[in-house]
């Protein structure tokens, strides 16, 4: 039964580092301004999701289309939820998580004023909410605040910069706790045009606290797991359709290998693709 334990807490620590490097809250971001005062904020996202294992093995490759709604009280201020929808691929793809559904509702509010003509600063809070359908992951409450900052708001400013900074911590829930993250996210960008903006895209996320699984087989009731650092980098390009609609698509890559346990499959290899609309309609 402790090998059981043991193994089960690995399966968790694989759907952690995904969600690590590949996270709904940050990945799709205007770290800006909103573009209207009293504003409908409406996006979504299709992304594909892979997983790469050993060649004996099979591969995760899941579907996510995150949506994101809220309301901007001015170009300060604004709430919106995060809903991701996923078509989890599992292992293996004929598992009976192979099914839409919903999981890790997020509820954030930002304040971005402006520190210049050209850039702002300002904090993003948000709560993950233990919610979502049945035979999907639903986590434990959690918590994530960030500093968002913005570069290249005049239009002849050729440059723009697009960082974020936070810390990720996670609550427990029957005894199970994922490790809590300090991130850095970074995008530096080049304005091709009026219209079409082209961005990098490197980040960090170094685990500050350890993970545990539940385990009554153990002395202790759980077992605790150390989190995985992770790096990865990518390309992203933003193209203006209308002054309150922006089409955007991004293509990131983990380059940050990771140990796995004994026995168990090294999963080294992942990648994302992303491609949405986000509008900002004024009302």
């Amino acid at each position: 039964m402790r090998k059981v334990a043991i193994i089960l807490g690995f399966v968790i620590l694989l759907s952690a580092t995904a969600l690590s490097y590949h996270d709904y809250l940050w990945t799709y971001e205007w770290t800006g301004q909103n573009f209207w005062e009293k504003s409908i904020i409406a996006n979504g996202h299709f992304t594909f999701y892979r997983e790469s294992v050993e060649e004996d093995a099979d591969s995760v490759n899941d579907i996510l289309f995150p949506v994101e709604a809220g309301f901007a009280f001015d170009k300060l201020w604004s709430v919106s939820a995060v809903i991701p929808i996923q078509k989890l691929g599992g292992i293996p793809e004929d598992s009976e998580i192979s099914s839409f559904g919903i999981s890790n509702i997020w509820m954030k509010g930002k304040f971005i004023p402006m520190l210049g003509p050209n850039i702002s600063l300002g904090p993003r809070i948000g709560i993950r909410l233990p919610v979502g359908t049945e035979g999907h992951k639903v986590d434990a409450l959690a918590v994530d605040a960030a500093g968002l900052i913005r570069l290249g708001y005049v239009e002849d400013f050729p440059m723009v910069i697009s960082a974020q900074a936070g810390l990720r911590y996670e609550l427990e829930k029957d005894n199970n706790k994922l490790p809590s993250y300090f991130y850095v996210l970074a995008e530096p960008g080049y304005k091709v045009n009026w219209r079409l903006t082209t961005y990098g895209v490197v980040g960090f996320a170094f685990p500050i606290t350890k993970g545990k699984t539940a385990a009554p087989e153990t002395p202790d009731g759980y077992i605790e797991y150390d989190g995985d650092n992770h790096m990865w980098f990518g390309g992203k390009a933003t193209m203006k359709i209308s002054p309150s609609v922006t089409a955007d698509g991004t293509f990131q890559y983990r380059i940050w290998e990771y140990p796995s346990e004994e026995g168990q499959p090294d999963m080294t290899k992942s990648w994302f693709f992303g491609a949405g609309i986000t509008a900002n309609i004024g009302l």
